[in-house]
Formats: C-alpha cells, structure tokens, sequence
C-alpha cells in the first residue's frame, strides 16, 4: 500500500499543470450540471460542488468521500481551465470503471484543488456496506458478443438513439428502452441499457445505481448486451430525475417495475446480497474555500 501511495503521490507531482484557471463561485438556485474533461486538457465544469470536483478527479462515488465542512456538498462552482500551447494530450484508451489509471487532465485537476482550494486528504481502508454479486440459481442470462471495434483516435462519440415522443410515459420494461451505439452504456430515471459493455461495466453501473460498492464474485468475463428496468423506491437519489410531470420514483402503488434486487436477477441471472468489506475512501483532512482568480 505505502509503495502505491508514493507511486500516486509522484504521479501528481509530474503531472502537467494548467496553465490558466478560472473558478466563479455560483449563487441562487443550482441549475443542471455539466462536466467536460477532454484529453485536450481544457476543462469546462459548470455548477458542480467540491464533491463532484473529487469525484471527478480521483474517479471515486460518495460513499468513499468522507469528511469535509458542509460547504463541500452545498456550494456550486463554475471552473474553466487549459494547459500550456505545449501540452501533448494521450490518446484515449477504452477502459471503464473505477479500476482504470488515471488520466493526465485528473491529475491536473487534482493540482489544482490543492493549490486553489488547499486541499488536504489522504486514503485510508475502511470496513463499508457492499453488495456481493453472484450468479443466481438458475444460472446467469447473457450471451457474450463481439468487443466493440476501437474508435479512431480523435473520432466524435456515435450519436445516442433519438429521445422518445413528447408525453411518452417512463418504461415499464426492458424491452422498451433504446438500444445504445455499440461501446455505449446509457442510463435512464428507471434503468439502463448498454451495448458490447464488458462485465465489470454492468458490475460498475449497479454500484453506481445502489451507491454501494459492488464486489464480483461471479468470475464472469467477455462483453453483453444488455437492458433492465426496475423501480426506484428504496434508492439513492443519485440517478437521472423521474421526468418532469411524471410519477415520483416509488410512489405509485401500481408501479409494475421490480426492484433493482429482483430486476436484476430475473432479467440478469444474478443475484445482489448484502455484506461488508474494507473499502479505499479518501478522507477530507483540510479545505479552504477557493481563492480569487
């Protein structure tokens, strides 16, 4: 653990920085958020808090942030930022979920929270809830495709599949949710959906749905196909909003949607059971609110 630590604390120490950075705290009602991190370096992040500002930066969820005055989850920042002319970008790499190494643009944006916010924070393990996922009786339900081909470096994303009708009422089955652009995951108010994804992807998304981590314990590997609904009763309010006008999320009594727990077992073969495990959580030692640009 000590020689990771002082591999990742080098890391950041050679790291480029940003040459330019302006921050302008925000003031009123929050409106939507928009985080734009591309390996060009040029930063544009709009009305988040210090709390997606280290979630973005050291690629963690909530349950691994602890610590921290109030203000790290109330106040909202519009930031802008770019490198150097001189600064080569690396070409991206296909890799998804929390086990992948971090990107130059994260460990400049990590140099700046330390120098603009004078941010402080260390890793520790700590024993949290976690979810097991394992495959069900009845064994598990998806049939391995093709790896998606590799996009070009420098190529534009495939655009996502058209949004439904206007008045088109939430789904109420797998079946009626839009099939992504191959390499694609999407998710919705009451689900999500994902095409050519590897399987840590699929484990990746269900802690994100649950903010809870998700420990494998499948062995499953390869790339699915996958789409499932389920109804939102009983989560964290951490997923893209019912639609406005629509049902709030568990507050029908009609809702034909499973939860999570059987959706994912009836449509996956898999099966989520609680647990605890020592989890990697950064901890909040000291942070000052950001100064003047």
């Amino acid at each position: 653990m000590n020689a990771i630590l002082t591999l990742f604390i080098v890391a950041v120490l050679q790291a480029p920085q940003f040459e330019v950075v302006s921050i302008k705290p925000l003031s009123g009602t929050p409106g939507p958020s928009l985080i734009e991190m591309p390996p060009t370096g040029r930063v544009n992040l709009v009305n988040v808090s210090l709390r997606t500002l280290l979630r973005s930066a050291y690629r963690l969820q909530d349950y691994q942030i602890v610590g921290g005055p109030d203000w790290v989850n109330r106040d909202r920042f519009d930031i802008q930022a770019k490198p150097s002319a001189d600064y080569q970008p690396q070409p991206p790499t296909r890799c998804f979920g929390p086990d992948c190494p971090l990107t130059p643009v994260q460990f400049m944006l990590q140099g700046m929270l330390a120098d603009r916010f004078q941010l402080k924070v260390h890793f520790e393990k700590r024993e949290l809830p976690v979810y097991d996922l394992t495959i069900a009786r009845g064994g598990f339900k998806l049939k391995p495709v093709a790896e998606p081909l590799p996009r070009e470096p420098g190529a534009a994303f495939p655009p996502p599949p058209p949004p439904p009708p206007p008045g088109t009422g939430p789904p109420t089955s797998a079946a009626a949710l839009p099939t992504p652009p191959p390499g694609i995951m999407m998710g919705f108010p009451f689900g999500f959906a994902g095409s050519g994804i590897e399987f840590s992807g699929l484990r990746n998304m269900l802690s994100d749905v649950l903010n809870r981590p998700v420990i494998d314990k499948t062995g499953i590997k390869g790339f699915y196909d996958f789409k499932i609904v389920y109804s939102r009763e009983g989560l964290p309010s951490n997923g893209p909003p019912p639609p406005v006008g629509g049902p709030g999320p568990g507050t029908e009594a009609s809702d034909p949607r499973p939860s999570v727990f059987t959706a994912v077992q009836e449509q996956f073969g898999l099966k989520l059971d609680s647990s605890k495990a020592p989890v990697e959580v950064l901890v909040i030692d000291s942070v000052n609110k950001p100064t003047e640009n």
